[in-house]
């Protein structure tokens, strides 16, 4: 039997001053130039079924090589204010998953940052948060800033089975700020989150979302240093 599951978590930043992020693709209304590379077909904009709205879908061509999202040129340049990238991302398919980079930043002197992640992406949209520092790329600090003080562009790994897939992606996010509002609900089907600013009164919702991690400031909330932030969670449990 299903049984009503309501979560209630309220919290205060204490000198953690988040500013908007400078970057931001939320593909509402249309794909904001984004490209791709290898074997790929061209990338399709979608009106719905984003997390909300709109996003942007890859369907594999299946060439053996992995394709990846690319960021529109107007994301070149010095990243080093920059502290987190983050974005949403599903995928469909069938076949066995493999290994490769999940992240990639390709610097003007023609070096580049690699990244691998823990888990791959679900069906349904899975939220993916990457620290913008050297130990996230196990690499020098030196290196680091050689690359990230001139970026060429970003390339977001699209496909993670060995086989006919199709890739979405949404809310790609890059921050001066290390911190987030975020979390994870497990034993849920379909929910729905609220989150408000107790200073400002903004509310922020979300309504029959079935992603297992949510960001209240993906989904539009603008917080400051000293806010208040009361995130409500309401919705089926399931087994």
């Amino acid at each position: 039997m299903k049984q009503l599951f309501l979560v209630s978590v309220f919290a205060i930043l204490i000198n953690s001053p988040i500013v908007q992020a400078d970057l931001v693709s939320t593909f509402d209304t249309d794909q904001e130039e984004w490209r791709f590379e290898n074997d790929v077909k061209p990338l399709v904009w979608r009106s719905e079924g984003g997390n909300p709205a709109g996003f942007l879908e890859g369907e594999d061509i299946g060439d053996g090589r992995t394709w990846y999202f690319v960021t529109p040129d107007s994301w070149k340049g010095d990243w080093s204010i920059y502290k987190k990238l983050s974005f949403d991302f599903k995928q469909v398919g069938n076949g066995s998953g493999f290994q490769d980079d999940d992240l990639i930043i390709v610097g003007k002197n023609g070096q580049s940052l690699y990244w691998k992640g823990e888990r791959d992406p679900a069906e349904n949209w899975t939220f993916y948060s990457i620290s913008l520092d050297p130990s996230t790329f196990k690499v020098t600090k030196a290196k680091y800033n050689s690359i990230i003080k001139n970026v060429d562009k970003v390339m977001i790994r699209g496909e993670f089975i060995s086989g006919n897939d199709v890739g979405g992606i949404d809310n790609v996010i890059v921050s001066e700020s290390p911190d987030t509002i975020h979390g994870t609900t497990l034993g849920l089907g379909r929910y729905n989150i609220s989150c408000q600013n107790t200073k400002t009164h903004q509310i922020v919702k979300v309504t029959s979302i079935v992603k297992l991690d949510w960001d209240c400031e993906a989904m539009g909330l603008i917080v400051n240093d000293g806010d208040g932030v009361s995130i409500s969670i309401k919705g089926n449990a399931t087994k």
